[in-house]
Parts: structure tokens; sequence; C-alpha cells
């Protein structure tokens, strides 16, 4: 192997790590529940880092305790990248101010579990953000109940969506 092919190499090798850390992973939040008896999700308590989800973050639930709780985050939408039910987790209800989804996020709504989840996020006054809404043009949203099945009792902001489901 020639010198000019090593350092090739090592230059290739030194962009490709720069280019991954240079795009930043959503945060990924963890529901525990630890809390109680507060049920809101600004409650760092209730997650498994002992701190309170940043916006765009990728939330997973799971367990059992808490299961109805409560999106307190800002009446105007609070962003997500996107909603895990993981395997482990009992019938949640998931209630509150709503939640949006951008168009640089997963924006996937996911059951994993066998237990049916339930998305109960209520609407604006204005209307501008239903339940689950989309904050720019058009964002696709999968809904996959890929274990079990999601009851969305909430209102979706579908003039702004694309929605796919899979597995319902």
């Amino acid at each position: 192997m020639n010198l000019y092919r090593s350092i090739s190499t090592v230059f290739a090798a030194s962009g490709l790590l720069l280019l991954c850390t240079l795009a930043p992973l959503p945060a990924q939040e963890v529901w525990v529940g630890d809390g109680n008896p507060d049920p809101n999700w600004s409650n760092g308590a209730n997650w498994q880092d002992g701190s309170a989800p940043v916006s765009n973050a990728d939330l997973h639930f799971q367990g059992s305790n808490q299961t109805t709780n409560n999106n307190d985050y800002t009446p105007t939408g609070y962003s997500i990248g996107s909603l895990t039910f993981d395997s482990n987790a009992a019938a949640f209800t998931l209630q509150g101010n709503p939640i949006i989804f951008f168009d640089n996020q997963a924006n996937t709504i996911t059951n994993n579990s066998t237990n049916t989840q339930t998305l109960a996020f209520s609407d604006l006054p204005s209307m501008v953000y239903r339940g689950v809404s989309s904050a720019n043009d058009l964002v696709d949203l999968t809904i996959d109940a890929a274990s079990g099945d999601i009851n969305v009792t909430a209102n979706v902001g579908l003039v702004k969506f694309q929605v796919q489901r899979v597995g319902i």
C-alpha cells in the first residue's frame, strides 16, 4: 500500500467521522413515571435521565407507572421527533396540550406493545394546532400499530399532514 493511498484513506475516514459528529441526533427521552403523583411531562422525575425532555426529542413510553399522563408544555404545542410505546409499555393514555411534528424529524407514532395506546391531546382554541399536528407546510406522519392498537381520540391536523398508516 502506498503512502498516498494511506493518507487519502485517513482523510476520507476523518471527513466521514466529522460529518457524523456534525449531524446531531435527536434526544431520546424515556418515560418511567417516577414523579408520582405528578403525571406532567415537565417533571424530570418522570423521565429516565431525571430531566424533562427538550423540543424535538424522540419520546419513548414504557412500563406501567403513571400511564395516564399530561403534556403540560406550552399550549401552543410541543414539538417532538417521534412517539414510541416500547414493547414493555402498559396501556397508556397521553393527554394535555397538542403535540406537533416538523418535517426534519422522524415523524412517527409507533406502538411496539401489545396493549392499546390512546392519544387524547387537546386542541388549541384557535384550532391552528389540533391534538396531533404539523407545523410546516407538509409533513409525512407514519402511525404504526406494529404490535397493538393506537386509539387516536385527539383531532389530527390533516390539513398539513400526509398520514401513512402501517400495521393498522
